[in-house]
């Protein structure tokens, strides 16, 4: 749906490809882009359905913004892997291994992300317009990927799978990482803190 912010009157509504999504739309290049059966852009204005890419399907993770050399690109986590995408015209300009419900967390050309592929597990990435090399990873419990990494002052953070961790993000050394019930929803940093949802 898109709504006029200041009444709630409805612009237009444009029916999904799936009724169980739980991405969060991007705003970019007058596209709104979301993951929701499978990677759609819609006109922002209208509603209507500019491109479609079927190899990019999910419905949980959202698609991160990367810019390189005044381009926009999309990074996305698929079910096989995870893409750079044209938002112009939704090509898959490269893929690497990974792929899963949780959403990328870029800064400059590093990408953390977080991975249901057991073996990709936690990876950090240089990006480039030609593909995205592995720095490092950690294999770590595939059962729980849905939380989305942060990337802050030189460090990875991760709160979920079990347990919470911090890495340096240059070499992936473990600074610490205790034993935690975390809730499947990503975390916020705010004022130097991470928000974290618990069990108890």
């Amino acid at each position: 749906f898109c709504v006029d912010a200041d009444t709630g009157k409805q612009i237009w509504s444009t029916d999904l490809q799936t009724k169980s999504a739980a991405t969060s739309p991007m705003l970019v290049e007058g596209l709104v882009v979301f993951t929701a059966g499978r990677l759609t852009a819609l006109d922002a204005k209208t509603g209507k359905i500019v491109w479609d890419q079927k190899q990019i399907g999910g419905n949980n993770a959202s698609p991160a913004l990367w810019r390189k050399n005044d381009r926009n690109f999309l990074i996305c986590s698929s079910k096989r892997n995870l893409a750079c995408v044209d938002p112009k015209n939704g090509e898959i300009v490269w893929t690497t291994a990974g792929g899963g419900d949780s959403t990328p967390c870029i800064v400059g050309n590093t990408m953390a992300a977080y991975s249901r592929v057991t073996e990709v597990g936690l990876s950090v990435y240089t990006l480039s317009e030609t593909g995205a090399t592995k720095r490092w990873s950690h294999v770590l419990d595939a059962r729980r990927t849905q939380t989305s990494p942060i990337i802050h002052d030189g460090h990875v953070y991760l709160m979920g799978a079990g347990y919470q961790l911090c890495a340096d993000l240059e070499s992936g050394e473990i600074r610490w990482k205790e034993p935690q019930d975390s809730n499947i929803s990503s975390p916020l940093l705010a004022d130097g803190k991470l928000f974290v949802f618990g069990k108890k």
